[in-house]
Protein backbone atom coordinates (compact mmCIF):
# COMPACT_ATOMS: atom_id res chain seq x y z
CA UNK A 1 0.00 0.00 0.00
CA UNK A 2 1.31 3.61 -0.81
CA UNK A 3 0.22 7.19 -0.16
CA UNK A 4 2.50 8.52 -2.84
CA UNK A 5 0.56 6.68 -5.85
CA UNK A 6 3.13 4.18 -6.27
CA UNK A 7 4.20 0.45 -5.44
CA UNK A 8 7.65 -1.03 -5.23
CA UNK A 9 9.10 -4.50 -6.09
CA UNK A 10 11.77 -5.57 -4.61
CA UNK A 11 14.45 -8.75 -5.07
CA UNK A 12 14.07 -11.26 -2.09
CA UNK A 13 16.64 -11.99 -0.14
CA UNK A 14 18.89 -9.06 -1.24
CA UNK A 15 15.87 -6.25 -0.29
CA UNK A 16 17.11 -4.22 -3.60
CA UNK A 17 14.63 -2.28 -5.48
CA UNK A 18 13.58 -3.27 -8.53
CA UNK A 19 10.64 -1.01 -9.29
CA UNK A 20 9.13 2.00 -8.14
CA UNK A 21 6.03 1.91 -10.51
CA UNK A 22 3.75 5.33 -10.74
CA UNK A 23 -0.17 3.74 -12.80
CA UNK A 24 -2.13 5.21 -10.54
CA UNK A 25 -4.13 8.63 -9.58
CA UNK A 26 -5.09 8.00 -6.56
CA UNK A 27 -3.57 6.29 -3.50
CA UNK A 28 -2.66 2.05 -3.76
CA UNK A 29 -4.42 0.12 -1.58
CA UNK A 30 -4.69 -3.46 -2.91
CA UNK A 31 -1.88 -5.58 -4.05
CA UNK A 32 -2.31 -8.82 -5.02
CA UNK A 33 -0.40 -11.63 -6.68
CA UNK A 34 -1.07 -14.96 -8.67
CA UNK A 35 -0.76 -18.17 -7.26
CA UNK A 36 2.43 -18.90 -9.46
CA UNK A 37 3.69 -15.61 -9.12
CA UNK A 38 3.98 -14.49 -12.87
CA UNK A 39 1.62 -12.04 -12.34
CA UNK A 40 0.43 -9.40 -9.84
CA UNK A 41 -2.05 -6.58 -9.67
CA UNK A 42 -2.49 -3.28 -7.91
CA UNK A 43 -5.82 -1.21 -7.14
CA UNK A 44 -6.27 2.50 -6.01
CA UNK A 45 -8.92 4.48 -4.89
CA UNK A 46 -9.99 5.46 -7.54
CA UNK A 47 -11.03 1.95 -8.71
CA UNK A 48 -8.42 1.95 -11.05
CA UNK A 49 -7.19 -2.21 -11.26
CA UNK A 50 -3.74 -2.56 -13.19
CA UNK A 51 -2.21 -6.39 -13.52
CA UNK A 52 1.43 -7.00 -14.85
CA UNK A 53 3.28 -9.51 -15.91
CA UNK A 54 6.31 -9.47 -13.64
CA UNK A 55 8.49 -11.31 -16.67
CA UNK A 56 7.76 -8.55 -18.88
CA UNK A 57 8.34 -5.66 -15.73
CA UNK A 58 11.61 -7.50 -15.51
CA UNK A 59 12.49 -7.93 -19.00
CA UNK A 60 12.38 -4.18 -19.44
CA UNK A 61 14.67 -3.15 -16.73
CA UNK A 62 17.94 -1.29 -17.57
CA UNK A 63 21.30 -3.16 -17.13
CA UNK A 64 24.69 -1.64 -16.04
CA UNK A 65 27.06 -3.95 -18.33
CA UNK A 66 31.06 -2.60 -17.77
CA UNK A 67 32.16 -0.42 -15.16
CA UNK A 68 35.69 0.36 -15.63
CA UNK A 69 37.58 1.91 -12.83
CA UNK A 70 40.84 1.59 -10.62
CA UNK A 71 41.04 -0.71 -7.63
CA UNK A 72 43.51 1.34 -6.20
CA UNK A 73 43.59 5.04 -5.97
CA UNK A 74 45.87 8.35 -4.93
CA UNK A 75 42.98 10.81 -4.60
CA UNK A 76 40.54 11.07 -7.42
CA UNK A 77 39.31 8.76 -10.49
CA UNK A 78 36.69 8.84 -13.00
CA UNK A 79 34.35 6.13 -13.54
CA UNK A 80 33.26 5.20 -17.53
CA UNK A 81 29.86 3.19 -16.68
CA UNK A 82 28.64 1.62 -19.92
CA UNK A 83 24.54 0.41 -19.80
CA UNK A 84 22.05 -1.59 -21.70
CA UNK A 85 18.08 -0.16 -21.70
CA UNK A 86 15.49 -1.97 -24.38
CA UNK A 87 13.20 1.05 -23.70
CA UNK A 88 15.81 3.57 -23.83
CA UNK A 89 14.64 6.00 -21.64
CA UNK A 90 17.03 5.62 -18.82
CA UNK A 91 16.80 8.87 -16.57
CA UNK A 92 18.67 8.63 -13.53
CA UNK A 93 21.76 7.67 -11.42
CA UNK A 94 22.00 6.93 -7.74
CA UNK A 95 25.34 6.39 -6.13
CA UNK A 96 25.42 4.74 -2.48
CA UNK A 97 28.97 5.55 -0.51
CA UNK A 98 30.15 3.72 2.29
CA UNK A 99 33.88 5.30 3.40
CA UNK A 100 35.56 4.22 6.62
CA UNK A 101 35.58 8.09 7.26
CA UNK A 102 32.23 9.46 6.64
CA UNK A 103 32.20 13.17 4.25
CA UNK A 104 35.63 12.11 2.61
CA UNK A 105 34.24 11.42 -0.54
CA UNK A 106 33.00 13.68 -2.75
CA UNK A 107 31.13 12.88 -6.28
CA UNK A 108 30.91 14.76 -9.33
CA UNK A 109 28.25 15.25 -10.57
CA UNK A 110 26.54 14.23 -7.11
CA UNK A 111 24.99 10.88 -5.77
CA UNK A 112 22.34 11.41 -7.82
CA UNK A 113 22.11 12.74 -11.37
CA UNK A 114 20.74 12.69 -15.25
CA UNK A 115 23.47 10.48 -17.38
CA UNK A 116 21.98 12.21 -20.10
CA UNK A 117 21.88 8.76 -22.17
CA UNK A 118 18.14 8.74 -22.69
CA UNK A 119 16.95 7.66 -26.09
CA UNK A 120 19.77 5.09 -26.54
CA UNK A 121 20.10 1.66 -26.06
CA UNK A 122 23.52 1.42 -25.48
CA UNK A 123 25.46 3.90 -23.64
CA UNK A 124 27.94 5.06 -21.67
CA UNK A 125 28.53 7.97 -18.96
CA UNK A 126 30.82 8.95 -16.54
CA UNK A 127 31.34 10.43 -12.65
CA UNK A 128 34.46 11.61 -10.86
CA UNK A 129 35.34 10.46 -7.21
CA UNK A 130 37.59 12.18 -5.04
CA UNK A 131 38.86 10.73 -1.70
CA UNK A 132 40.07 13.21 0.98
CA UNK A 133 42.40 10.40 3.39
CA UNK A 134 43.30 6.80 2.64
CA UNK A 135 40.52 4.35 3.34
CA UNK A 136 38.73 1.72 1.35
CA UNK A 137 35.61 2.90 -0.47
CA UNK A 138 32.59 1.45 -1.37
CA UNK A 139 30.09 2.28 -4.15
CA UNK A 140 26.82 0.84 -5.69
CA UNK A 141 25.45 2.27 -8.37
CA UNK A 142 21.69 1.57 -9.63
CA UNK A 143 20.17 3.04 -13.12
CA UNK A 144 16.74 3.90 -13.32
CA UNK A 145 14.62 4.19 -16.54
CA UNK A 146 11.73 7.04 -16.59
CA UNK A 147 8.87 3.87 -15.92
CA UNK A 148 10.68 3.58 -12.58
CA UNK A 149 12.75 0.53 -13.58
CA UNK A 150 15.75 -0.21 -11.71
CA UNK A 151 18.90 -2.28 -12.32
CA UNK A 152 20.81 -4.67 -10.96
CA UNK A 153 22.83 -2.87 -8.28
CA UNK A 154 26.87 -2.52 -8.89
CA UNK A 155 29.09 -2.76 -6.17
CA UNK A 156 32.26 -1.15 -6.73
CA UNK A 157 35.26 -1.62 -4.18
CA UNK A 158 38.69 0.35 -4.28
CA UNK A 159 41.29 1.75 -1.75
CA UNK A 160 42.74 5.01 -1.67
CA UNK A 161 46.51 5.38 -0.31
Amino acid sequence: MSADLTFRLFALPTGYEIAELRPHAAQVNRIARSADEKFFATASEDGRVFVWDLSKILSLRPKITAVLYAQEISRSQYILVTVEDPNADIVSVRIFVEPEFPGTVSLSPGASFDPRVAGKTQASFGFQVTVTRPQKVRLTLVVTDSLGLASNPKILEFSVH
